[in-house]
């Protein structure tokens, strides 16, 4: 399917700085208490026990609270870890795991666990920009799309403000893989 719209690049260049300044005032920080309470009362949320979540960096939705409150729970908690060839592994996150930052300044663990997608019930998958159908910009690499393909688990996105869209203004390719559900 494909609409027509914005290229993604040209959203990346809209939405990523808007979002820098956006999560660090008092209504990111806000919204972002308002997306965490809903992802924490959904059924998905409290059914699962292994979920993936991303380690954000600095201009994203800080994803420290679901961790603390995810452990909090006793759930496992596993990160991304990217490999080549655009693929990515999941890997525990516990007391044991090091982590190092990669040449784009995103923190991965080095060795661990890796978990099977097949073992993974939820994951929150991150991104720059979102509709109510699921519909996503990434980054821009097809990490996750390519990730999605093989993942039968729940999907859940936290939208904030600046990164939801009432309808894609950008083109939707046969390859995006929706998310399942969108916070916002």
């Amino acid at each position: 399917m494909v609409v027509s719209g914005m290229k993604k690049s040209e959203i990346r260049k809209s939405v990523i700085p808007a979002l820098s300044e956006y999560v660090k005032s008092p209504a990111g920080r806000a919204n972002a208490q308002d997306l965490y309470q809903q992802l924490f009362e959904s059924d998905d949320f409290k059914q699962s026990s292994t979920v993936g979540v991303t380690l954000n960096m600095e201009d994203e939705l800080d994803t420290q609270p679901i961790i603390d409150k995810l452990n909090n729970l006793n759930k496992r908690v596993v990160v991304p870890r990217t490999l080549p060839d655009f693929q990515m592994e999941f890997v525990v996150l516990d007391e044991r795991t090091r982590l190092e930052r990669t040449k784009f300044g995103v923190r991965e663990p080095v060795g661990g666990q890796v978990v099977d997608p097949s073992d993974i019930d939820l994951l929150i998958v991150p991104g720059v920009a979102f509709t109510p159908l699921g519909e996503r910009v990434g980054f821009g690499a097809g990490f996750y799309d390519r990730y999605l393909k093989k993942f039968s688990g729940r999907t859940i996105t936290l939208a904030l403000k600046p990164q939801f869209f009432d309808k894609a203004d950008w083109v939707v390719d046969d390859y995006d893989v929706l998310v399942q559900q969108v916070f916002h």
